[in-house]
């Protein structure tokens, strides 16, 4: 009887110590380590990582060269050849400007340095030649249209002193970071007393590398570990002005770099994009691991871009709805004039991925595909650390045709490729062994510590329960 009942006391206490610890106390200290170092204190390893990113991000360019440009004048469908990857490095810091302890808050501006990579580009260089839209010319024109018709004729006869047409031949440089002046917008700022282009100079991200943009408030996580990242305000206000409602305007979520921890699979990831001039989110999609670290990949639903028709939510997103709607964009596609000085730029998907089948028509050369075109956002569920991403977009121009400007005339009402980029980063096999080392291991060995013990525990209670029944019935008998 006594060796029964110290076999069952011991199972018993096995099994209640493989629960508490298992499930209640490693949990819990892991709750607390965690709670106790993803925040941005000053002077922290975590504040001065993400200060200054250690990890190299980098950034490829695909540029959608235009074959038959006259052929595009005449009314014809473009031919696209993709082109690239142009390959950048990136180094990303941040320019702390201010830290309130009280308000839990950090005010910053956002510095990317970009660094051409010729070994990865493939043997492409920046003196590469493309045809594409003269992108600040069909500004003009897009403007020019709404304008009294003096006005409108006097900017088509200056366009024609300067022999403007509708399409370029410029170097990647120029395109992207060097940047071209452009005679024509010096005129028209001259014209119009105040300056249309920096410096009277184009380039897609002319100005941007190595320069602090704009300021951002955001929560340090410090108080409370769930506001972590988030966005407070941008250029100082906690809403935007560009949109209808105030549902649209709002500042939602982080920059997309950090996440608060303790992630699970039917979290929203939202996500504020100053280039997109709203905020954004994701939903889980699949477990996946990198490098040996588990993770949930996030990706875009369809109804962030989706045509207002279908998702009403993203009528306030169309400045110019017209009847039933129909000025408003088709699914998979973003006008960013109201936040663009009225520029007719659109964004979307790589390849309209994800986006209405007429806008891949309306090119020859696209072919949207899930693998290559995707966002996503892979995120360690305890910690919320970026593990894997790619966030990939292609920036387009809104073609209209109209008879005031020669080179328009018969051209189609379109949305042009210009190019698209894809930003990815990955965890390198360092910071993979440091969460292997200090998190996936020792929950590793406390989970099957658990369930050994538990096992054992189980076990022992059984062998107890039948050992104490056998004697509870040959004392019956006796």
């Amino acid at each position: 009887m006594q060796a029964s009942k110290v076999i069952l006391g011991v199972g018993i206490t096995l099994t209640v110590l493989a629960v508490g610890i298992g499930w209640v106390i490693f949990p819990q200290l892991l709750q607390l380590k965690i709670k106790s170092q993803i925040r941005l204190e000053e002077g922290g390893d975590l504040f001065q990582r993400w200060v200054d990113i250690p990890v190299p991000i980098y950034m490829k360019v695909y540029f959608f060269n235009v074959t038959n440009p006259d052929d595009v004048k005449r009314g014809e469908k473009p031919i696209l050849d993709e082109v690239g990857p142009y390959v950048y490095q990136q180094k990303r810091q941040r320019v702390v400007e201010n830290i309130s302890v009280e308000n839990d808050t950090i005010s910053f501006r956002p510095k990317i340095t970009y660094y051409f990579r010729a070994d990865l580009s493939e043997g492409r260089l920046e003196t590469d030649v493309m045809t594409l839209v003269d992108i600040p010319y069909a500004g003009v024109v897009h403007k020019a249209i709404s304008l009294s018709p003096f006005t409108r004729s006097l900017i088509r006869d200056i366009s024609l002193d300067y022999n403007k047409d509708l399409f370029m031949h410029r170097t990647v440089a120029e395109l992207t970071f060097t940047g071209y002046f452009d005679p024509l917008m010096k005129d028209l700022a001259e014209l119009q007393g105040q300056e249309l282009l920096p410096n009277n100079t184009f380039g897609i991200y002319y100005g941007k590398n190595g320069t602090a943009g704009d300021l951002m408030q955001i929560y340090s996580g410090v108080g409370d570990n769930t506001l972590f990242g988030e966005t407070i305000s941008w250029k100082g206000d906690d809403m935007l002005s560009f949109w209808d409602t105030d549902y649209c305007n709002m500042i939602n979520g982080s920059d997309g770099s950090v996440f608060p921890p303790f992630v699970t699979r039917d979290r929203v990831l939202r996500i504020f994009s100053p280039d997109m001039c709203r905020s954004i989110y994701m939903n889980y999609h699949e477990d996946v691991e990198v490098l040996g670290v588990p993770g949930y990949r996030f990706i875009t639903p369809r109804e962030v871009l989706e045509d207002p028709k279908v998702y009403p939510e993203n009528k306030c997103y169309c400045t110019n709805p017209g009847d039933d709607l129909a000025g408003c964009a088709k699914a998979g596609v973003f006008y960013l004039a109201p936040c663009r000085k009225g520029a007719p730029v659109v964004v979307s998907w790589p390849h309209f991925y994800d986006g209405d089948e007429s806008y891949v028509q309306q090119s020859v050369g696209l072919k949207p595909e899930q693998e290559k075109h995707e966002t996503f956002i892979v995120l360690e569920p305890n910690t919320g650390s970026l593990i894997k991403a790619s966030k990939r977009f292609q920036i387009n121009v809104e073609l209209k045709p109209t008879k005031h400007f020669p080179p328009m005339k018969k051209v189609k009402n379109m949305l042009m490729p210009i190019l698209w980029a894809d930003e990815s980063v990955q965890l390198n096999e360092e910071n993979a062994a440091m969460i292997n080392g200090k998190l996936m291991k020792p929950v590793k060995i406390v989970t099957i510590g658990t369930w050994s013990t538990l096992g054992l525990g189980l076990v022992l209670i059984l062998i107890g329960a039948l050992l104490l029944t056998r004697e509870e019935k040959g004392n019956f008998k006796g």
